[in-house]
């Protein structure tokens, strides 16, 4: 659970997080996974957080996207003013890939 890790804060050196933030679905739940993230380096540690840009997916798939309401962040500013379109994108095991296939397998 990347809003609550099963880590005690200032652990690690560098925390990654690789497509993760577009499947949570909301703007406060994002603000504190990056927050947890922040929390779990040392001072002087590094954070790599990457996310999808809607440029790179087919029109199909973007269908399936849901189009979160615009949340008003704390500080009173509409995120999507700075940030575009927010969207919760579905996550799906891809069984018709064989490496996936193979681990769901053994699970």
């Amino acid at each position: 659970d990347v809003v609550r890790p099963p880590y005690r804060q200032n652990l690690f050196d560098g925390v990654i997080s690789i497509a993760v933030l577009h499947h949570m679905s909301s703007f406060e739940r994002r603000l504190a996974a990056m927050t947890s993230l922040v929390k779990l380096l040392r001072p002087g540690g590094l954070a790599l957080i990457t996310v999808w840009a809607m440029e790179q997916e087919e029109a199909k798939k973007m269908r399936k996207w849901k189009e979160l309401e615009q949340d008003v962040s704390p500080g009173g500013q509409d995120p999507s003013q700075a940030l575009g379109k927010d969207y919760l994108v579905p996550w799906n095991v891809p069984f018709h890939r064989p490496e996936a296939a193979n681990v769901a397998s053994k699970a």
